[in-house]
């Protein structure tokens, strides 16, 4: 079982990148050599000598003494950035850790990699010699839309490199991924008992509203008055999404095409239009908002091809929902294994998943909840946080 390192004991190049709260659990090096070990000195070495052995006439009757001068200089060029990149990421530089939030890579005081549980769903864990990695860039990858997956110093294995014991640490991590879901279904259950405790309509504040249940946090929206309440210890993300037409020199190329801001730790004086809860690994909500009327119906779902192309099965259809000043429909899914939600992430075994939307207070809600067919408690603080929802008078 993985348990927090004292502080005085953890590596200070990692304590400048740690978030408040956050706890350090494990912490490594790669073994000496990993990055710069003897072929990479041997590659260099021997650029440089070809270099010095061109500059002193090697090939003197197949070069002119021109092109013989400047192939000498891009040799020797290539034999010390090779050199001075290896000996800039040597082993000695990097430190990994596992926190209680996620996976970290620094070298040097440099923040390399910083990868949450919920990324490890779609790229997995692998072993490759000594090294767990966790993605493998093509060579001609250049562009992604994950930030995580960028080329770095740490080459093509993106993951913890030099391990005496790559089995050991992957399970580490494979048992660390599944604590943190196991903790978030106690969270959960908590969460659900008292959100229905007896005697909640007793606790009223002074403005007449409803607090939040024990343990539970109030998320509001500044523009509208908007509430719900969530697991005090789930993260939650904030930002802006806007849809409308993409256009390119005054012509459409997209009808709809949906631009969204990076995702932020929500404040309560935070703008945003969607709302993201984590809850654990494959497990969560969002909430999206607007003030135009609901496209959907509840015909529209049942018959949208959507269902087909994922290979997801209805489970039922509720025509008449009411939370609070909201009025609407939902539709209760499962989705199989390998089903892709949240746009990348594919999931490890069926899920259930919880679509709603609402319409209420001049405003309308799209709600998607989904946690594997295994976490039943998750799915009922899914629920518990969708009943929570309201509007405040915004005076508190």
């Amino acid at each position: 079982m993985l348990t927090p390192i004292l502080r005085s004991r953890i590596d200070p190049r990692l304590l400048t990148h740690l978030e408040p709260g956050e706890q350090v659990l494990w912490q490594g090096q790669p073994q000496s050599s990993s990055f710069f070990g003897p072929g990479i000195v041997a590659t260099g070495v021997g650029l440089i000598m070809v270099g010095a052995l061109l500059a002193f006439g090697l090939g003197g009757h197949v070069l002119t003494s021109n092109m013989r001068q400047l192939s000498a200089i891009l040799s020797v060029l290539a034999g010390l950035t090779i050199l001075i990149r290896g000996w800039s990421r040597r082993a000695e530089l990097w430190t990994y850790a596992v926190t209680d939030r996620r996976l970290l890579s620094v070298l040097g005081r440099r923040l390399i990699r910083s990868v949450e549980a919920p990324q490890l769903d779609r790229l997995g864990l692998k072993i490759h010699g000594n090294t767990v990695y966790w993605a493998s860039l093509h060579e001609n990858q250049t562009l992604t839309f994950d930030k995580s997956l960028l080329r770095g110093p740490d080459g093509k294995f993106i993951g913890f490199h030099g391990q005496s014991d790559p089995e050991a640490i992957k399970t580490m991590i494979e048992a660390w991924r599944l604590a943190m879901s196991d903790r978030a279904a106690v969270e959960a259950k908590s969460f659900v008992r008292a959100s229905a405790a007896p005697g909640r309509s007793n606790e009223k504040n002074a403005q007449g509203t409803l607090g939040p249940a024990e343990g539970a946090r109030r998320v509001l929206h500044p523009g509208t008055g908007l509430t719900i309440d969530v697991p005090s210890q789930w993260e939650v993300l904030v930002s802006n999404r806007r849809e409308g037409p993409l256009k390119l020199f005054g012509l459409t190329l997209l009808p709809k095409f949906i631009r969204e801001s990076e995702a932020i730790p929500y404040a309560p004086d935070a703008e945003w239009n969607k709302l993201q809860v984590h809850a654990a690994p494959e497990a969560g909500m969002s909430l999206i908002l607007s003030g135009e009327s609901l496209a959907a119906t509840p015909d529209s779902v049942r018959n949208d091809p959507w269902t087909g192309l994922t290979g997801s099965e209805i489970l039922r259809i509720d025509d008449n929902l009411d939370f609070g000043p909201f009025t609407g429909f939902g539709a209760v899914r499962v989705l199989p294994a390998g089903a892709r939600i949240r746009s990348n992430e594919a999931l490890s075994a069926p899920a259930i998943h919880r679509q709603i939307w609402l319409q209420g207070a001049g405003l309308s809600l799209e709600i998607q909840g989904y946690a594997l067919e295994s976490q039943a408690d998750i799915q009922k603080a899914i629920e518990a946080m969708i009943a929570s929802l309201g509007m405040s008078d915004r005076s508190f």
